[in-house]
């Protein structure tokens, strides 16, 4: 009995180290993937300012 209630015991921390795995890995995915986007995005707003593109209208 006592052996049976500490396997539950230690598949439910198991379980809880999995969630808590879960999360992290989508917040870093999530990181990563603002990281990437926002360098992406800003990349190109460099380069008009930068050149002074006639065709960019100044906001």
């Amino acid at each position: 009995m006592h052996l049976r209630e500490k396997q539950v015991a230690e598949q439910q921390h198991q379980l809880q180290l999995q969630q808590q795995l879960n999360r992290l890995q989508q917040q870093l995915e999530a990181q990563m993937w603002l990281t990437t986007s926002n360098s992406f995005a800003t990349l190109p707003v460099a380069d008009e300012q930068e050149q002074q593109l006639p065709s960019q209208p100044a906001k």
